[in-house]
């Protein structure tokens, strides 16, 4: 160990001869002969890990020193110099093969994401023996976690070590390590552990104790515990929370939001998501305000069946906003009623109003609610495929051009196909043949 010490600080000044800057000499080499030996003594205790960093903070420079951990030689040196507090230059050497190699050589450029290392330590136990740490439990993490800690003797000599040690000795190892890591800055020092994290109470805290939380899971239960809903529903929001509170309402609580949400769900009266949901009360309220509802009435605010109350809203603010536009097109879809057509299993619907089609393409889940205008150009002609069993409910949606009376596009729900795809095709074909080309062709 003695020769391999003295040859890094052969090797620090032949470095530093080639640098025009003798108050960086002198800093690195004091630094090199007092403090390189008692580094070497304090990670002689580690007994695990890939590599190991040392950072250490000097006047007017940052060291990181990487090791071997068999045998603690260095492999790796990144000297950050700093002029006013702001990087000025940065130094890296990285030895591949060997320590001792002649093929080592300085550079002078940012040490990239790829050649940083990070300390592996599962015995912070030991290694805290002796220091000023060793009574600060955050050796509980290495025991307790599989930890990585970035840069370790740095986040040692920051204040976080308070919060580090407070999360620790609450068995927060996860949150500990994302605080650790830079990610739980907004944890404030001054405050009551659990206001700093943005509860209220201990009871919300030893939920995030019971499920060992990271940091971006305490943010969403932060906002989620502002509902008052139980934790049983947080799993269900949390990736909603992370970027965004619960929505307020006219004449709803946060809670009271959820709980309809929930409501909804549990009845199969609602299928998406809670943030579909948030976007499509947005739009119900929009729609209900043009048209005059009265939302000081729980029908209104709440209604039964929410898909079915936003539809209807939907549909009827379209009505308003298009009455010419609809008035025209119902026109036009009476001349196509002589297309109606059934046989066996199937039969064809002809749409009365603009509205059936827009619902149509609600139902379809595709883009045949925008034909309408088209309808009204005399650019398409519409019309539903249904079962003769169940002629209300949507199967696969028709257009043929008005032109040539060809088929332009016959498909079933979500523009996609379905068992009885080749049937329905033939079905098609025989009506165009049979009925849409005797009665327009005229």
């Amino acid at each position: 160990m003695m020769k391999a010490r003295k040859y890094t600080l052969n090797y620090y000044l032949e470095f530093l001869s080639k640098q025009d800057n003798s108050e960086l000499r002198l800093s690195l080499k004091k630094f090199i002969r007092e403090v390189i030996p008692s580094i070497e003594d304090r990670y002689r205790k580690l007994s695990k890990g890939n590599f190991i960093d040392y950072v250490a903070h000097y006047e007017d420079f940052w060291m990181i020193t990487t090791y071997h951990i068999e045998n603690l030689e260095p492999v790796a040196f990144n000297i950050v110099r700093y002029r006013n507090g702001v990087k000025h230059q940065q130094y890296y050497c990285l030895c591949y093969v060997s320590y001792f190699s002649n093929e080592t050589e300085w550079k002078c450029y940012k040490m990239n994401y790829w050649l940083k290392r990070y300390c592996y330590t599962w015995n912070l136990r030991e290694l805290f023996k002796g220091t000023e740490y060793e009574y600060s439990f955050v050796w509980e993490l290495g025991n307790n976690i599989d930890i990585k800690i970035r840069n370790l003797l740095v986040w040692c000599n920051q204040e976080h070590i308070k919060n580090i040690e407070r999360l620790t000795k609450l068995k927060c190892y996860r949150l500990a390590r994302d605080v650790m890591n830079g990610s739980g800055n907004f944890i404030r020092l001054d405050e009551n552990i659990i206001k700093a994290i943005g509860l209220s109470n201990w009871r919300q805290m030893q939920y995030v104790v019971e499920k060992d939380m990271r940091v971006l899971d305490v943010i969403s239960y932060s906002n989620f515990c502002k509902s008052g809903l139980d934790n049983k529903y947080f799993v269900k929001f949390k990736s909603y929370l992370l970027y965004n509170s619960f929505p307020e309402f006219p004449n709803l609580s946060e809670k009271s939001f959820v709980e309809y949400y929930i409501s909804q769900v549990k009845s199969k009266l609602y299928k998406g998501t809670f943030s579909h949901f948030v976007s499509d009360y947005r739009d119900y309220i929009r729609f209900g305000e043009k048209l005059g509802y009265n939302f000081n009435d729980t029908k209104f605010y709440k209604p039964y069946n929410f898909k079915v109350a936003h539809d209807q809203a939907f549909l009827k603010f379209e009505s308003e906003k298009n009455k010419e536009l609809d008035s025209a097109v119902k026109k036009i879809l009476r001349k196509y009623r002589c297309l109606s057509f059934e046989q066996g299993s199937y039969t064809i619907v002809v749409p009365v109003t603009a509205d059936d089609i827009r619902l149509e393409g609600q139902n379809m889940k595709n883009c045949v609610g925008g034909y309408v205008n088209r309808v009204k150009e005399g650019k398409s002609i519409i019309c539903f495929v249904r079962h003769s069993l169940e002629k209300d409910k949507s199967f696969y949606t028709l257009e043929l051009n008005p032109k040539d009376l060809t088929i332009v596009q016959c498909r079933g729900f979500n523009n996609g196909t379905t068992p009885e795809e080749s049937k329905v095709q033939r079905f098609v074909k025989y009506w165009r043949k049979n009925v849409v080309l005797k009665k327009l062709s005229v």
